[in-house]
């Protein structure tokens, strides 16, 4: 089912000079309402929440498996990884979980907001880590870490 209107074109003076009409289909229609963007944005709410806790998921079996293996230091590390991880995605969910309106523009900038943040806090988390835990392993934190990044990035492929 589509949606007649007008769309127009301007002469070189900005006036209309014909009208023809234009094919939208009702989930065109319904990118711009807001009931719907709504109902979206809950579903995606959702998706992320379990992305996030897939992340968290990780780093507890990770830091349970390295505390079994070679002990409490290299837990402790990769929990500190991957609390890294899944914070800042938590900053990132949280940023876009508010946008000012469903407008796209508002939206993009709401993006592009909650990717500065993510940036942001990812860097102060491991300036904090490394300064007050200096003899945490720093391999395992950046692995721990990286291993949230691949839980995030497998899961942006499967959506």
């Amino acid at each position: 089912m589509t949606l007649r209107g007008a769309r127009s074109a301007a002469n070189t003076r900005g006036t209309p000079t014909n009208c023809e009409p234009a094919q939208l289909t009702l989930s065109e229609a319904g990118a711009y309402n807001p009931d719907a963007f709504a109902a979206r944005s809950s579903r995606v709410n959702a998706t992320v929440g379990r992305i996030i806790g897939l992340q968290a998921l990780l780093t507890v079996i990770v830091a349970l498996a390295l505390l079994g293996m070679k002990g409490g230091l290299e837990a402790t590390s990769a929990l500190f990884g991957g609390a890294i991880g899944f914070i800042a995605s938590l900053v990132y969910a949280l940023t876009m979980s508010f946008p000012r309106s469903s407008d796209p523009n508002d939206v993009l900038k709401a993006h592009y907001r909650a990717e500065v943040y993510k940036l942001v806090a990812t860097f102060l988390l491991f300036v904090a880590v490394f300064s007050l835990f200096p003899n945490v392993s720093a391999l395992i934190v950046l692995l721990a870490f990286a291993g949230t990044l691949a839980v995030y990035w497998a899961a942006l492929l499967m959506i």
